[in-house]
């Protein structure tokens, strides 16, 4: 298996395949659906934020 990134920032790495994602407009990049067979979603509070 191969993992691949949904980033707000974008950006390039040699080591993983990195996919935009605006979660204000909510867009996300096409390619990243049609290169995966999976989507997991991690998000919530950052461990650095206030509560």
């Amino acid at each position: 298996y191969a993992v691949g990134w949904m980033s707000r920032s974008g950006g390039k790495r040699k080591d993983v395949q990195i996919f935009q994602w605006d979660v204000l407009r909510q867009r996300m990049d096409p390619a990243a659906i049609q290169w995966a067979d999976h989507i997991m979603v991690l998000a919530g509070a950052g461990i650095a934020d206030k509560r």
